[in-house]
């Protein structure tokens, strides 16, 4: 074997640039999968670094009836799920929010600082299984229940806000207004909730856990050794059963479903990275293509090397042997170029996704070049330099004797490079094909992005700042001062030189029991509205249109009647030939609400397709957590300090945070569609380099291997035209053939890319066929040089080749 390594190093050190463009190609194919390995391996194979993560799961109510699969549950019937089931070995609630820290400034200000808060119950570090980096957990003396003045830090709010410190515990912090002691700090590994920095103990007064009408809380738990999750999720179910019958007023119609943790990504990504990986997978087979073509062409013009090898006693192995380790020698070297140039990419790439994806995406900070990720590059790298060498050692090693005399003993063309070319043009025949598939993919990549720009949201997001504010329970304990404090902010913000309207806006989540009065509950599949709370002046901030009615107004107080604005579709949908004015509808056990108004709708920037929305005020429903709306004259974010400087003036110890523009904002979420596009325009750039590169290859073999035949047509009195229009006619025949199976399968396969992707790909007949000419005039233009290089032989000379 080591015989053969060095004999394969000498060769392919005897053709410098056949072997330099080998390992580019090899690279750059290798290099594109590690990339999206480097993610399939973060986010859909190990989004969470857990221990025993398969035995860790999330529960969730469920209402079949409303079309609800993953919804929060109530404390009480989360305190009966935990009394009679069987199958955990711990179960925990937990809930997120947004608290303000104050008092560990390291810069000395005593402003507060918003930061990422999870209250959890007993049980739910026991869920995951990790020790903290340093102290300990609630649950390592049960302090939830007798002391719940204690927190336990993240690791970057650790090194953050702490420096590090290492005697950090025992340490006094101010979280929500009030003091909490810190008690440990997590590794910098666990992240769950996502981009949770604190943690807080979960304390539920008795009328709390008595409740089972408001769904606030989320569960994980950790099943037993023995137990699985289909077994849990019967076992809960029965139990959601048992209790609807008990408490048929609250828990009708709500049953309850057990998932992995696993499961719990994001689906549109998810999808969106496997789509990536198919591309990058074509892009590979088709840089073996690529070089599989070269070391086809190689071993071929060594031919007679072999031969004589063969003829000396050299075995069929033994020559097949040789052929892959030459294979391998280059595949390895192009493997360990794209692991380094994937090492800065991946740097590169994590460096650009914007902080609040983080927080929606699992396994986004996992991100990195592991072992997992080398053995897996080291083992693409062998299984690609042993697929590559394959059409060499058929055409070569594996002949009958018959042949390989035929072929010693000619002195041009022989049997082997007569087949060995079919071989290599049957290849670049696919090349084509497959960079075409790449180029459309790519190109409808970039117009699904650049559709999404475009697209009317049915409001203006320009020139609108964007602002979230929470406040805390202490201090605003009630919905009048609640509602002071945001009047006080809107009437302070619409003086701020450049502003033309304020607003706020609260998304209070999407309706799951949904009513409309002397009606049947709506069916599944029905549309439930989103509930929005915002003030009287929100349609005007927006620019948003009224089409029936009236707007919200400040005459809507909690003294007044009860009043809800609802979006056009939803209107069409339940009101399709009648005026919804007047009707009343209600989400809950909440009070009955009238119609006064219907607005244009809001699109969805991802699907297209109109979200359907009711609108309530909030003098009438105040809620703690605002986003402030401002719309300006001109940049909104040359009001920045301004707007902090009016919040702080009001009170400065609520913080006002995630200042940002609404054009920022939905850039933002719409960053993932964007990376994927760019990734498909690295794929089909490189596919193009590829396709040309082999066309390219092709023909020099064709003009090499009729030299002679060339000459003897130009002694005869062929014209330069003549061999120009042969060599460009078989780079043609090459090309046309591709393209004749690429455009039919890239056309279904582009199909199945809008289907796998929601419908949301735009695939434009014009970007198709623009494609499709560049892809034909690179070939063109890649057996063009060749091509000259033919016409220009010397008779004389060529009559002369052997």
């Amino acid at each position: 074997m080591l015989r053969d390594i060095v004999y394969g190093y000498r060769i392919l050190k005897k053709s410098p640039l056949a072997t330099a463009v080998t390992i580019l190609a090899l690279a750059l194919g290798i290099g594109a999968n590690i990339l999206v390995f480097i993610t399939v391996n973060a986010v859909l194979l190990h989004p969470y670094p857990y221990p025993n993560l398969d035995r860790i799961v999330t529960l969730w109510g469920t209402q079949a009836k409303s079309g609800v699969s993953r919804a929060a549950v109530s404390g009480a019937d989360l305190e009966d799920w935990k009394r009679q089931s069987r199958s955990f070995e711990a179960l925990a609630a937990y809930e997120s929010a947004t608290v303000n820290i104050t008092g560990v400034d390291q810069g000395g200000s005593d402003h507060p600082v918003p930061v990422q808060a999870a209250r959890v119950g007993p049980g739910f570090f026991q869920t995951f299984g990790m020790k903290p980096a340093i102290g300990r957990t609630f649950a390592d003396t049960g302090e939830e229940s007798t002391n719940p003045r204690v927190a336990v830090l993240s690791y970057s709010l650790w090194r953050a806000r702490f420096a590090s410190a290492p005697d950090v515990t025992g340490k006094v912090i101010s979280l929500a207004g009030q003091s909490y002691t810190i008690a440990g700090v997590m590794p910098d590994d666990f992240d769950f909730p996502l981009a949770a920095q604190v943690w807080l103990p979960l304390v539920q007064t008795p009328a709390e856990q008595a409740d089972r009408v408001f769904h606030n809380l989320l569960a994980i738990g950790k099943l037993k050794p023995d137990v699985t999750p289909r077994q849990a999720g019967a076992e809960i179910r029965t139990i959601a059963a048992s209790l609807e019958r008990e408490f048929p007023k609250t828990n009708e119609n709500w049953s309850a479903s057990v998932e992995p943790l696993r499961q719990m990504g994001e689906e549109i990504t998810n999808r969106f990275i496997e789509v990536l990986m198919i591309a990058t997978l074509f892009l590979l087979v088709l840089a073996g293509v690529n070089v599989a073509n070269i070391q086809l062409a190689q071993a071929i013009n060594r031919r007679k090397t072999i031969l004589i090898e063969a003829s000396l006693g050299a075995s069929r192995l033994r020559i097949a042997r040789s052929l892959c380790v030459q294979s391998l020698l280059l595949s390895l070297a192009g493997g360990a170029a794209a692991l380094i140039a994937a090492v800065w990419m991946n740097d590169f790439n994590r460096g650009a996704i914007p902080a609040m994806v983080f927080q929606l995406v699992p396994g986004l900070r996992q991100l990195r070049v592991d072992s997992t990720v080398v053995l897996s590059t080291l083992a693409l790298s062998l299984l690609t330099g042993i697929l590559c060498s394959i059409p060499a050692i058929i055409h070569l090693a594996w002949r009958s004797s018959p042949a390989l005399t035929e072929s010693l003993s000619q002195n041009s063309r022989s049997v082997i490079g007569d087949s060995g070319h079919r071989l290599r043009n049957l290849l670049v025949i696919g090349e084509v094909a497959m960079a075409l598939l790449l180029l459309v993919g790519a190109g409808a990549m970039v117009n699904t992005f650049q559709h999404m720009l475009l697209l009317n949201l049915g409001f203006n997001s320009s020139n609108v700042l964007t602002a979230q504010i929470s406040l805390t329970k202490q201090a605003y304990p009630d919905d009048p001062r609640i509602a002071s404090f945001y009047d006080r902010v809107l009437s302070s913000a619409s003086n701020i030189p450049g502003v033309r309207a304020a607003s706020i806006e609260t998304d209070d989540g999407t309706a799951a029991d949904f009513k409309i009065e002397g009606r049947a509950d709506p069916q599944p599949g029905e549309p439930r509205p989103d509930i929005r709370i915002v003030d009287p002046h929100f349609f005007q901030t927006m620019e948003m249109p009224l089409i029936a009615g009236r707007a919200l107004d400040d005459q809507d107080t909690p003294r007044s009647t009860q009043v809800i604005v609802i979006g056009k579709s939803l209107a069409e949908h339940y009101w399709p030939n009648a005026d919804p004015i007047g009707h009343r509808v209600r989400f809950g056990l909440a009070p009955w609400l009238t119609i006064v108004g219907v607005a244009g709708d809001t699109i969805q920037w991802f699907t297209n397709q109109p979200e359907p929305a009711a609108y309530t005020s909030y003098l009438q429903k105040p809620a703690l957590n605002a986003e402030v709306l401002l719309r300006t004259t001109g940049d909104p974010t040359l009001i920045q300090n301004a707007v902090l400087a009016k919040v702080r003036a009001i009170d400065s110890s609520e913080p006002i945070y995630q200042m940002k523009t609404m054009e920022r904002v939905y850039n933002d979420e719409r960053s993932g569609v964007q990376a994927a596009a760019r990734m498909m325009q690295n794929n089909a750039g490189i596919a193009l380099f590829l396709a040309i590169t082999g066309i390219y290859g092709v023909i020099c073999y064709f003009v090499s291997q009729r030299t002679r035949e060339i000459g003897i047509r130009i002694a005869v009195g062929a014209a330069t035209s003549d061999i120009m229009k042969l060599t460009l006619g078989e780079a043609w025949r090459v090309a046309g053939i591709g393209l004749a199976i690429g455009v039919p399968a890239t056309y279904l396969l582009m199909r199945v890319l809008s289907s796998a992707l929601y419908n949301v790909v735009v695939v434009k007949w014009t970007t198709f066929a623009e494609l499709t000419a560049l892809l034909t005039a690179a070939a063109l233009l890649a057996a063009y040089i060749p091509a000259r290089r033919a016409a220009a032989v010397d008779p004389v000379v060529a009559l002369r080749v052997d």
